[in-house]
């Protein structure tokens, strides 16, 4: 059986994350300052990162707000409750106006 390896490069979101946070973490410390190449490299790598992490959290968040399933799901229901009838069917006052006329 071949094991299959996970994509690498832009698809690898969860590594793209759990880097972020360590370049975070160095960026926040004070000593990070005493070398500005690195800092400034820290820096540079924060900008690509937050980049392609906020954008797929982007995605995800924009395709679970809009799937069919989030969206529609009220017509999704094959039961209707009280709450979605018109007031005068509920009371029956349409009924009851069809009748005498």
């Amino acid at each position: 059986m071949i094991a299959l390896k996970p994509f690498g490069g832009i698809f690898d979101y969860e590594s793209k994350k759990e880097r972020l946070t360590e370049v975070e973490l160095e960026l926040g410390e004070s000593k990070i300052w005493e070398t500005p190449e690195k800092a400034q490299a820290l820096g540079r790598e924060r900008s690509s990162l937050e980049l392609v992490v906020k954008t797929i959290d982007d995605l995800d968040q924009s395709t679970a707000t809009n799937s069919p399933m989030t969206r529609n799901s009220a017509k999704l229901s094959p039961f209707i409750t009280i709450s979605e009838y018109p007031k005068d069917v509920v009371s029956g006052e349409s009924i009851t106006r069809s009748f005498t006329r």
